[in-house]
């Protein structure tokens, strides 16, 4: 993953853990995570269409609608959807005369798992956070970080995998490709095994361009951030500074980080810790020994955890 400049409006969560004094409350060092995820619907061009559960009839798709385990949805001539995934902010865009059905959608907000079967057109997948996979009649493609597209067309040009950032993987019966940045790979026909890598061409990095502005900051050198607040407003996106201090008589004090990278690490009595990680969300658990494990809690955009005290 790159950690290039951060471009948007600097927000800092800052945030403290109090002494265990009756008169100074503690409170949370972040802002509590989602109890759950969502998939809904935040653009809708023209003809986008619907079925939100597997029991639910088709209809027309809009803003705000919330797509769950075993529904479908689907885009007519020059349509087009975007769908985030939340509290991580991943973001998916659906092509126009594509369809595809949400297959699994894991609720675990600290490690979430997405996949599609996508029965045709395209779909482009920007990650931010956790694992995703679409799956066709031809093979599985998967993304971990976090940038894919894949397009299908059973009765033409067969699957075709793109990896515009990070790691990616094209799978079937027949064989496995990995994908590096920059690197694509296609099955021609139904049983046949994954292409070998080779180059994105100009042609595909522009219809990556054309079909998601959000990637205009990473081709600038510059990062992505999960755009979409609770308000609807674009989220800022900062690193997340950290000051952990263990001043607990006794009991090791142990961290872990998830978001944009994974860091974790171990304080004893006395010792203390602070740093920076790259711009972007992250979820927090602690344990202090004796005393439980506390969160998971959610980082938004970045911020500031500073904590000095040890907790009840």
């Amino acid at each position: 993953m790159k950690t290039p400049r951060p471009i948007f409006i600097i927000l800092l969560l800052s945030l403290l853990l109090s002494a265990c004094a009756p008169s100074d409350p503690p409170k949370p060092p972040i802002a509590q995570l989602s109890a759950h995820r969502e998939a809904t619907f935040t653009e809708v061009e023209n003809s986008v269409k619907v079925r939100p559960t597997a029991d639910d009839e088709l209809k027309t798709a809009t803003v705000g609608q919330n797509l769950y385990p075993g529904g479908n949805a689907e885009s007519g001539e020059d349509s087009r959807a975007r769908i985030d995934l939340l509290p991580e902010g991943t973001i998916i865009r659906l092509a126009p005369n594509s369809s595809f059905t949400l297959e699994e959608f894991d609720s675990n907000v600290k490690t979430p798992f997405t996949k599609l079967q996508l029965f045709s057109g395209e779909i482009w997948v920007i990650l931010f956070g956790g694992e995703f996979e679409t799956e066709t009649s031809y093979g599985t493609a998967s993304v971990r970080g976090s940038m894919m597209s894949v397009s299908f067309d059973p009765e033409g040009a067969g699957m075709l995998v793109t990896c515009l950032e990070g790691h990616c993987a094209l799978e079937n019966d027949a064989g496995s490709v990995e994908l590096k940045e920059g690197f694509s790979a296609t099955i021609a026909e139904a049983g046949e095994a994954p292409s070998a890598p080779e180059p994105i061409s100009e042609n595909q990095v522009e219809n990556w361009k054309q079909a998601n502005p959000e990637i205009e900051p990473w081709l600038n050198g510059t990062p992505i951030a999960p755009p979409i607040s609770d308000e609807g407003e674009p989220n800022p996106n900062q690193p997340l500074r950290y000051s952990l201090n263990n001043n607990c008589p006794e009991g090791n004090w142990h961290w872990e980080f998830v978001g944009t990278t994974t860091y974790s690490f171990t304080l004893a009595p006395g010792e203390s810790i602070s740093g920076e990680l790259p711009p972007g969300d992250y979820m927090i658990t602690d344990t202090l020994e004796g005393a439980g494990t506390h969160g998971p809690d959610f980082a938004k955009g970045g911020g500031e955890v500073d904590v000095a005290a040890c907790p009840d």
